[in-house]
């Protein structure tokens, strides 16, 4: 096999360089037909032909023939690059991509073997050119787990490669995409009439009635709500001028309305105006007891503003309207 073919650094010439395989792995090297040196490719510093390669090494480097050892130093390299070619080929017949990448890519960059290297990386791109048309095949069998497998050992070799990353977007198991590409559930609707809750619970009465008139017709709790709303809305508006007994009636309305115990704040404000009410009574009724004795008359008109300003069940309301019984047998 030619393995080396060089020109001298200095003047002269000298044959070209010629490397032959003896049996058991030795090596042995020719210029112009004489033996120059003998190698082992596996054996190391015990090799026992050390002796003769040292004393080859020591004749060939001799003026009568310049630059031969720098020759014979790169016959030396090339010697595992071959190796690595040998294997490269090997793992590509067994369509193993990554590991015959592995083995091009120790090859060392000064090697002279560079034509037989990009053949076999043409070789390479080829057999990942085929390895993607497989894995769509398998891809459109039904067989997704394969084809995944050998675009996998493509993109080991060449990671940028376009077509396979799309191909394995498309032949990804379906398992694996459920959880990808299902978009979330819409969150579940919210009732009508609980938009007119939160509505009314913001003070915002006049929308809280727009929305439960346009329900009325398909959510059953829109038409009583509507009434309700109606009804607080005509209240609510004479506020100041109502009496415990409308008060009483706006809170119970608010607590319809909501579904909760807790006042709205419009609720709030009802509850306010009770406690002013029933703080005025309270007021009366001291007047009304001190006067009772010596002006019946004018204590029975702060008795009847205490019955005014306090609801039935209240204490206060039922000790004003004990008074104003005895003041009348009187």
């Amino acid at each position: 096999m030619e393995f080396l073919t060089s020109s001298p650094k200095r003047g002269g010439s000298w044959p070209k360089l010629l490397v032959g395989t003896l049996v058991g792995g030795f090596v042995l090297v020719y210029a112009g037909g004489e033996a120059l040196s003998l190698y082992h490719r596996h054996r190391g510093p015990s090799d026992p032909v050390a002796p003769v390669r040292e004393k080859e090494r020591q004749r060939v480097a001799s003026p009568s023939q310049p630059g031969l050892q720098d020759s014979l130093t790169q016959v030396e390299k090339e010697i595992p690059n071959h190796a690595h070619l040998r294997a490269a080929q090997a793992k590509l017949m067994d369509q193993k991509l990554a590991a015959a990448k592995a083995e091009l890519d120790a090859i060392s960059p000064d090697t002279t073997l560079f034509e037989q290297v990009n053949a076999l990386k043409r070789q390479l791109r080829a057999a990942a050119d085929k390895g993607m048309a497989e894995a769509d095949h398998l891809g459109s069998a039904g067989k997704r787990e394969e084809a995944m497998a050998l675009l996998q050992e493509v993109l080991s070799v060449f990671p940028d490669d376009e077509q396979a990353r799309l191909l394995q977007v498309k032949w990804k198991p379906r398992e694996a995409c459920w959880g990808l590409s299902q978009p979330p559930p819409p969150p579940p609707s919210v009732p009508a009439w609980t938009k007119a809750t939160r509505r009314f619970m913001d003070k915002d009465l006049p929308g809280a009635m727009a929305i439960a008139r346009a329900c009325k017709g398909h959510e059953p709790r829109c038409k009583p709500g509507l009434q309700e709303l109606e009804e607080f809305n005509k209240l609510y508006l004479r506020l100041e001028s109502l009496n415990a007994r409308q008060l009483l009636r706006l809170s119970q309305l608010d607590k319809q309305i909501t579904g909760t115990s807790t006042p709205s704040q419009l609720g709030s404000l009802v509850a306010q105006r009770a406690d002013q009410l029933k703080a005025q009574a309270k007021d009366h009724f001291l007047q009304g007891d001190a006067l009772k004795d010596s002006e019946p008359a004018k204590a029975r008109s702060e008795f009847q503003q205490v019955t005014a300003k306090t609801s039935p069940d209240d204490e206060l309301h039922q000790k004003a309207r004990a008074w104003l019984g005895k003041l009348a047998r009187k």
